[in-house]
Formats: structure tokens, sequence, C-alpha cells
């Protein structure tokens, strides 16, 4: 029944209208122009169900591949958040991603509501708040937004980003593609191996959503497990031990003593130079860590931070976390992000009781996402999609051991619903790994058509943990091992 159903809708998509194959030319000046990649835009209904309705643009890049005569299938790139636009992203990454692009081009879409597609915007997207605003100013801001904003919101979800991505497809003239899905990006791609599986040659799932996981619903449990494992290291470094023995203590202690001293915190911002106040309150604290433990390199810096910030020395913390949150809220659609949180996500969270309550970002996550959703209208979710994802399409997928989003288990659990699949978990590793070193070669090897059991992955024994900083001058001595149990 349900592949009936597919089948059906499958063809009612394709008789979408979409404006035949693509006017390729130079990309704006403002982009990254390393390996010369060329730009686009694509006409796609704004309701894929009304084909001759009102119309929206999709901002497309490609790079070519590097050995034209030996090219294969275009490769698409989906980006993660929900909410950030490929075009902002990829370009700098390409020296990462050079491997992918071997014997195949690289295709950018932005998605709708994102980057430089077609981009409803209110006064929301990029904030930068450090302190979020209660239950009732949140439901406040997201009237007015909706108040303002051009488009209807509802068309700005992952159900009608597939339908876009096929939508490329067949305007490039291609059969079959490969996706590359970072995160969120992961969504995406499974999301087009239910809907179109036929047109998909290979999948790389790099920071694994599986499909019936809610996004955030577990995302204070799985920050605490890194924090966890960063706090485990220290223990077992000697210099770190002995420099900061009650860390585990001040690290799910900080947001209270944030709280307790209260009151304005005068910073000298780290992009501007000048100085600015931002609220010392838990939510500083809480963001600083979630932030940072995002990647390694960032995440080496928390223990000096949070010692730092124990002692009453709130500055280092504020300014980077200033900096770092500045930079989210830049890259991130707020309004594509929310439709797909209150259509896909907030339902099913509901739904699903979490205990945080020994964890440092608690329940406030839940609580923002409850809020927002309590005014934001719902979209429509793509049919059957929480059902377990049967397909042999060959897929490789990646987790990194310290993922404090989409941890090592979120990848076991799709890898058994995917017969034709290998499950990498990179040691010592942060979100999205192809970006380590390494990693980018297997990913290349795989798109080029190797096994997925074949793949040479030697050098992720060679992966390490974070070397934690004992300063703001560097690192200690890394211990031996630690155990993720």
């Amino acid at each position: 029944m349900q592949a009936k159903r597919w089948a059906a809708l499958a063809v009612l998509w394709m008789s979408s209208s979409v404006q035949a194959g693509i006017d390729w030319g130079r990309c704006a000046d403002d982009l990254p122009t390393r390996y010369e990649p060329d730009c686009a835009e694509l006409a796609v209904p704004l309701n894929p169900d009304q084909p001759q309705g009102e119309s929206i643009t999709l901002h497309l890049m490609r790079y070519a591949a590097r050995y034209q005569a030996e090219q294969g299938e275009p490769v698409f790139l989906l980006a993660g958040g929900p909410g950030q636009g490929g075009s902002d992203v990829f370009p700098a990454l390409m020296r990462q991603l050079d491997p992918l692009r071997a014997h195949h081009p690289l295709i950018i879409v932005d998605q709708r509501g994102t980057g430089r597609s077609t981009r409803p915007q209110c006064e929301l997207d990029a904030t930068g708040e450090l302190e979020p605003p209660s239950r009732e100013k949140i439901r406040q801001q997201m009237r007015q937004c909706l108040q303002t904003v051009d488009l209807d919101v509802r068309y700005f979800t992952t159900r009608e980003a597939v339908r876009d991505l096929d939508a490329v497809r067949r305007a490039l003239g291609a059969e079959k593609i490969s996706l590359y899905g970072g995160s969120y990006g992961t969504r995406l791609a499974t999301g087009y191996m239910h809907a179109f599986p036929r047109h998909l040659q290979r999948v790389i799932l790099d920071g694994v959503v599986p499909v019936d996981e809610p996004l955030g619903v577990h995302h204070a449990v799985n920050l605490q497990r890194v924090l966890d494992l960063m706090v485990a290291q220290c223990e077992q470094t000697p210099a770190c031990q002995q420099q900061w023995p009650d860390l585990r203590e001040h690290l799910l202690g900080l947001p209270a003593r944030a709280d307790s001293q209260g009151g304005q915190l005068r910073v000298r911002h780290p992009r501007s130079g000048a100085w600015t106040t931002v609220p010392l309150t838990r939510t500083l604290p809480q963001a600083a860590l979630r932030m940072y433990a995002y990647q390694g390199s960032q995440l080496a810096l928390l223990p000096w931070l949070i010692e730092q910030a124990w002692a009453g020395d709130w500055q280092p913390m504020a300014a980077q976390g200033l900096m770092l949150s500045e930079q989210l809220g830049e890259s991130i659609a707020v309004i594509m992000q929310n439709s797909i949180l209150c259509t896909e996500d907030w339902p099913f969270m509901a739904q699903m009781p979490v205990d945080n309550h020994d964890t440092v970002l608690g329940d406030s996550l839940m609580t923002q996402i409850e809020a927002v959703c309590s005014v934001w209208p719902q979209g429509r979710r793509i049919p059957d999609v929480r059902q377990p994802l049967q397909t042999t399409v060959p897929t490789l997928l990646l987790s990194g051991q310290w993922d404090p989003v989409t941890p090592p288990v979120f990848g076991e659990r799709l890898q058994q619903q995917i017969p034709n699949s290998r499950h990498l978990v990179a040691p010592g590793q942060g979100h999205l790994v192809i970006l380590g070193r390494c990693m980018g070669r297997i990913a290349g090897d795989f798109i080029d058509g190797t096994d997925p059991d074949a793949l040479d992955t030697d050098c992720l024994e060679r992966l390490h943990p974070p070397r934690l900083f004992l300063s703001a001058n560097g690192p200690a001595v890394l211990p031996k091992e630690v155990e993720d149990d």
C-alpha cells in the first residue's frame, strides 16, 4: 500500500511544471570563486500541488568535475540547520569536499526559504540574542512576524524541498543523482530516499537524524553526553585534573551561578572591538556550552572558559558566546526553521517527554520551541516519512564519537533500515565529520563507486579527542584513551 501511495505521488509531483534546462552563468561577486563555480536560478511553484500558481526561485551553484571525460552523476550537497543555505556553507568548505568532485559535478541547492533562494523574512532573522525572551514575548514576536511576511510559510518544509530537489534533477537532465546531506540535510536526503529512490545512485548521511527523531527533543541529553566525555578526559589527564579538580561540579553549576550573579555584563565585542553589554543569566553559559561543543577545536577551550567564569571572569565566555551566537543567527533562516520544526517535529516532540534535569541545558530549548509552535502554522508532512526507511540505495552513514547533536546511536538506528549501508564512527570527532582529516577521501571513494564494506578506513585509527586547553595558550597532554561508555 505504501509503495503504491508513493508511486501515485511521484507521478503527481513529476507532472509539476518546471522550466526546462538551467541557464548557468557567473556567480555573484560576494560568493567564493575557488574552483570557479557557476550559478543559476530555477523557478518552482510555491505550492507544488498548484504548478500554475505563484512561483519562487531556487538558487543553484555548480562545481565542475575535475575529470570531465569520466564524469558521473551529479552530487547534490544539502545543508543543515534547518535553515542554513547551501551557498552560505559549502563554498568555504570546498577544499574538504574536493574529493567528491573528482568524477562528479557538485550541485549546491539553496533550500527554499534559505540562502539566496526566495526567502521570506521578518525582524526575527539574525537576532543574535543571548537571552531568550519570555514565552509570551516569543508568541508576540511570532504573531508580528507572520503579519509582515509576504509568503505562505506553510510551504517551506521538507515536503516541498524534496520536490524541489527532483525539479532540479529533471532540469539538469539527470536520470540519477547522488546526495550528501549534513545534519538536518540528512532528513532532506532521507525524504528524497522515501519519495524518489529510483533516481538515486548513492547517498552520504553525515550527522544522522533518524527518520523518527524529532529535532531537538534529545538535544540536552546528547549535549550532556559530550560534556561528560570532556570532563572524563580532563580527569584522565593529570595536568588537567590537578589544575581543575572540580570541573564536573563547576560545569553543572555554572547556569545557576550566572543567575545568582545576574545583571548586565560589559564586554568588548570580539568582531567590532566596540564595548557592548550582554545579560548575565543562565542563558549565557548554556548558549556558549552548546555552541562550543559542535567541533573539537572549539570544545577544547571549554574547561578553561568554565573555570574562568566560575572564578568570576565572565568576559572570555561572554565574548566568544556573543560571536558564535551572532554567526549562527546570521546563517539561519528563522522562518523556514520554524516552519519545519512546528510541522515535522513539535507534534511528535510533545508526545516524547524526556528527563533533562541533570543537564546544563535543561528544558530551555523545548520551552522555546513550544512557545514558537503555539503560534506558528503547520504545513504538510511527507506521507509515511516516519515509517522505517527500506531502501537498497548504497548509503554511507558518518557519525562523530563526540557529536553533541546527532550521536553515533542515531546512525546505528538508521543503518538498521538500510541493508546496503555502512556506518563509520570517527573517534573523538564532533558534528559533521566529513570536514575532518581523511573523511573526505573516504566519502570520495564511496561516491566514485567503492562498495561500502570495501572502503579503506584505516585512517580513522589516527583520529583522537580534542586536546583540552589548560590556559588560553594551549592544550594539555592527550591521555592515551577516553572510553565512551
